[in-house]
């Protein structure tokens, strides 16, 4: 029963956040990744996702089929997303330098004192 469960769990998790056309868009990576190596060999997947992911908008020849790519184009997005509040006018904040005082520091009265205002509604039991 729980293993049902955490499939079904799982499954609604990636595709609230991931839309299956991103998905569907799977194989045409793994297929650039076989053009990029038949070109370059020695070329790793680490490098091949930074050069397409990490890298920004690079023009180049095969710009066209980069944009093939899962999560390349922003079409049909569909993850929520937090909504921010910014405002409009930012305040300016002024901060004052704190001031030490290095006389001596004031005792407070000891009317506050819990051992004495305990000591005078405390009441032995008494004996009957």
């Amino acid at each position: 029963m729980k293993q049902p469960v955490a499939i079904l769990l799982l499954l609604v998790y990636l595709f609230t956040g991931t839309t299956l056309q991103q998905l569907q868009r799977a194989p045409v990576l793994l297929e650039h990744y076989q053009e990029h190596k038949a070109m370059t060999p020695h070329i790793s997947i680490a490098g091949f996702l930074s050069m397409h992911y990490l890298s920004g908008a690079v023009k180049d020849a095969d710009y066209a089929r980069d944009m093939q790519l899962p999560y390349k184009s922003a079409d049909q997005v569909s993850a929520p997303g937090p909504v921010v509040f910014i405002p409009p006018v930012l305040t300016e904040l002024t901060l004052r330098e704190p001031q030490f005082s290095l006389g001596p520091f004031p005792i407070p009265n000891d009317v506050g004192n819990p051992v004495k205002v305990a000591g005078s509604i405390w009441q032995p039991p008494k004996h009957c």
